[in-house]
């Protein structure tokens, strides 16, 4: 006896279903998706919760073109505050200049000179947090170019190579800027950025936004 108009949809979307899910299982290593398909006798629809797992490290966190950086922090992406004070600039080995702030637990760091400009997240590299590249781990955001930074591999921070010349510990509450560079630290995060561009990063140890 020929099957029902109905009972055809439920076979067709049944069959669908078992595709949809062995395509999710024969993905690769990366993510891995599962649709969802649910019928009724009459007309039918489909859902398609997308639940994704990753087995590797935690991916970046960017932010979308259009962000407002004082959801991150009320001072980020602005000019310098009033109530910033002026790093101090200390002098390398080799007599470059440079200025280097860190926040009072020590996980953050950052430094504005010759040899480098920029902020890291110092267990970002000890965890491997973003993965790593050629040259290491990714935990370091070059500030240099004014623009929207990007995560990167680093070297040593000159704090561990020149012990006499400590950063300076900005203490949460506090903003700090060298040139056209700014930091401000609170309790969940540094944000540091160029006054002149608006572009920066805010960082800590659950994860970071660039704007």
């Amino acid at each position: 006896m020929p099957a029902s108009t109905g009972t055809r949809a439920l076979m067709i979307l049944a069959a669908a279903g078992v595709v949809l899910m062995a395509s999710a299982c024969g993905a690769g290593s990366g993510p891995t998706q599962t649709v969802t398909v649910t019928a009724s006798p009459g007309p039918t629809s489909a859902t398609e919760p997308e639940t994704r797992t990753y087995t590797s490290s935690p991916l970046p966190v960017s932010s979308s073109p259009g962000i407002d950086p004082k959801g991150l922090h009320p001072l980020a992406g602005g000019p310098i505050p009033d109530a910033a004070f002026e790093l101090e600039v200390l002098h390398d080995q080799d007599g470059a200049p440079r200025s280097a702030l860190q926040t009072p637990s020590g996980n953050i760091y950052c430094e504005f000179g010759r040899l480098a400009h920029g902020c890291g997240v110092k267990s970002y590299k000890a965890e491997e947090q973003y993965g790593s590249t050629e040259q290491g781990p990714r935990w370091w955001f070059d500030l240099s170019e004014g623009t929207r930074p990007a995560i990167d591999a680093a070297g040593e921070p000159a704090s561990d190579l020149y012990r006499e010349h400590p950063p300076q510990v900005l203490e949460y509450g506090q903003a700090a800027y060298i040139g056209d560079d700014v930091c401000a630290a609170e309790e969940d995060g540094l944000a540091c950025w160029n006054a002149r561009t608006g572009h920066g990063v805010f960082m800590s140890r659950g994860g970071y936004q660039t704007f």
